[in-house]
């Protein structure tokens, strides 16, 4: 079982990991395109579940250090969250050990949770971008 997709309409060449919003977001954004995305493709709704419960497992990093050390793909960019949050340090720690692990994938993600958490290790990683959702107000989506 694969935890990572590979591409969508608008991220392409690179592996995508997602979460459910609403309740990893710890918000409901107006017009929320990840909510929309769940009404049309009720099937998105169980993945992003089902990757809740195995991000909180203690072998997550090794998951998907090993599904993206096995691919034959030659893509090496990984968005974290096209939905979903940063919901907890244990998580935030968990991402911070994969891209130790794999310094030659780079890995981004926008957050509105930059506040909420230590970021400062995964920040450092010169493989990692994570970029304040907020810095800009409310309503600014990086």
């Amino acid at each position: 079982m694969k935890l990572l997709t590979y591409e969508n309409s608008k991220l392409k060449q690179q592996f995508i990991f997602d979460l459910p919003p609403v309740s990893t977001c710890n918000r409901t954004c107006p017009g929320c395109y990840a909510l929309k995305a769940e009404r049309r493709f009720p099937a998105v709704r169980n993945l992003r579940s089902r990757n809740y419960i195995h991000s909180a497992s203690p072998d997550f990093a090794s998951t998907v250090v090993n599904e993206l050390s096995s691919t034959r793909r030659s893509a090496r960019t990984v968005r974290i969250h096209s939905s979903g949050d940063f919901y907890s340090q244990a998580y935030i720690d968990s991402w911070t050990q994969i891209a130790t692990t794999l310094p030659h994938f780079t890995f981004y993600a926008f957050t509105k949770r930059i506040s909420h958490f230590d970021f400062t290790q995964l920040m450092a990683l010169p493989n990692v971008i994570i970029i304040d959702s907020l810095m800009h107000g409310p309503l600014n989506y990086g």
